[in-house]
């Protein structure tokens, strides 16, 4: 019997999902399918399955987006499903730990691919702050609900990217010690 979970997590929180998604696995839940802010889950054997995430270069129906979920169900990793960018991939753990990436340099890489999202993400909100204050200023008081949400949204913004940029400073100090 199948099993849907809502739950949110924050772009920058992506090692907490796995991690999360890897405990319900040991409770006996292995994840099937994904949708934003949705996993569904089957019963399986407690610890069978280990989860990993990635932010993909492309769209998922991207040629090289492609190739590379194919280059992953090749190593023997089963491909999940996508949310948005998000690739979802699971590994019996029966095999060696189940890890996308093998060193420090492109786990940075990772992490930059998930700065540049924000950032993109981030600009769009702060424009739209600037397009509702305007809106405002014009004469439409809905206007300042969309800018509180707006800026609301920047400052989380900020705040993560200011978390991923910590975390890939010190992967780069450990790349050169």
């Amino acid at each position: 019997m199948k099993t849907t979970i809502r739950k949110i997590f924050w772009v920058w929180d992506f090692e907490k999902e796995e991690q999360w998604l890897d405990k319900m696995a040991q409770q006996g839940l292995a994840l099937v399918s994904v949708g934003f802010c949705r996993y569904t889950f089957e019963p399986c054997a407690p610890n069978e399955y280990s989860v990993r995430m990635e932010l993909l270069e492309h769209l998922p129906s991207h040629r090289t987006s492609q190739d590379y979920i194919a280059f992953m169900t090749e190593t023997g990793a089963e491909y999940l499903g996508t949310c948005t960018r998000w690739a979802y991939f699971r590994q019996k753990t029966t095999r060696k730990p189940f890890e996308l990436y093998s060193d420090n340099p492109s786990r940075i890489k990772h992490l930059n691919r998930i700065l540049c999202l924000m950032r993109v993400v981030l600009g769009l909100n702060v424009f739209a702050v600037g397009m509702n204050v305007f809106a405002v200023r014009q004469g439409s008081p809905a206007s300042l609900v969309f800018c509180a949400i707006n800026a609301i949204i920047a400052g989380m913004l900020i705040w993560g990217i200011v978390q991923l940029k910590d975390k890939r400073a010190n992967m780069k100090q450990n790349v050169f010690e």
